[in-house]
């Protein structure tokens, strides 16, 4: 299954009440942490699948490929920090650990942790407070596991800094040769790791990078089709135009159309080219 790396505004500070939480496999800079509240939901990370129950928990570090399911009615506390909004945890951005989900005993400090969180940040959203309770979340988890360097376990896996440098550079010139000389692989060995293990071709998963910002564009912006195109990292008007209609069954125009953000309404549109 296609992974992708999400990006989330600068010093993000997130938590939720979620139900039925479903998420396919993806990975960010940020720390992430999932308590189960009922239910039951199927959660991966680094390379682990667990069942998780009412008051299971599972901690995700930055850059690690980690998805969710709900295999029946759930409802979980769902956090996401920053990494600069918790220094204190910098130490372990280069680490991982053989077991990131904490079950029965382990999260009863956790719970209590998680549920105050969730009350702070819907009522007062004090950002020492909310940020001092998701140092106690990851502390406490921290505590019950033991972590070594990722290169003391195996070479370190070097798909999340690929998709990392896609995701910050989509909008450049990226050619599967350039790509793989920068991490060290012929084009050959590159071509056939990214699709095993991501499940679509580079090129294929550059547009999608390229269309979601163009999504983004065409909602809330005055940039013209040409703009937005040349914006994205496309090196036409036509080659966008084409791979945004395979993508959306639609021309840019026809979405904007549809999805124009209400209040942004003065826009120059330009004629559509094949």
């Amino acid at each position: 299954m296609k992974v992708s790396y999400e990006k989330y505004e600068h010093r993000a500070k997130i938590v939720q009440r979620l139900n039925n939480m479903s998420s396919p496999p993806h990975l960010h800079n940020e720390m992430e942490f999932v308590l189960c509240l009922s239910g039951e939901m199927v959660a991966t990370c680094n390379n682990i699948t667990k069942t998780m129950h009412e008051n299971d928990f599972v901690f995700v570090l930055p850059n690690t490929i980690h998805s969710y399911t709900t295999s029946k009615p759930s409802s979980v506390i769902w956090g996401i920090v920053s990494p600069e909004c918790v220094p204190v945890f910098k130490t372990y951005f280069s680490l991982e650990t053989e077991n990131p989900f904490l079950f029965g005993e382990e999260t009863i400090k956790i719970r209590s942790y998680c549920s105050q969180l969730l009350e702070e940040k819907n009522s007062t959203n004090v950002n020492s407070i909310v940020l001092a309770f998701f140092q106690l979340i990851f502390g406490h988890a921290f505590e019950y596991r033991n972590f070594v360097s990722k290169a003391a376990r195996r070479k370190e896996d070097v798909v999340p800094k690929i998709l990392q440098y896609l995701n910050n550079n989509f909008q450049h010139k990226l050619t599967r040769n350039s790509v793989a000389h920068l991490f060290g692989y012929s084009s050959f060995h590159f071509s056939k790791l990214f699709s095993a293990r991501i499940g679509c071709t580079l090129t294929q998963y550059i547009h999608d990078l390229r269309i979601r910002h163009a999504r983004t564009l065409l909602r809330s912006s005055n940039l013209t089709a040409v703009q937005i195109a040349y914006e994205c990292g496309f090196s036409s008007q036509g080659t966008f135009n084409r791979v945004f209609r395979e993508s959306e069954k639609m021309t840019p125009i026809e979405f904007r159309k549809l999805n124009r953000v209400p209040y942004n309404t003065h826009f120059e549109e330009d004629m559509e080219q094949d």
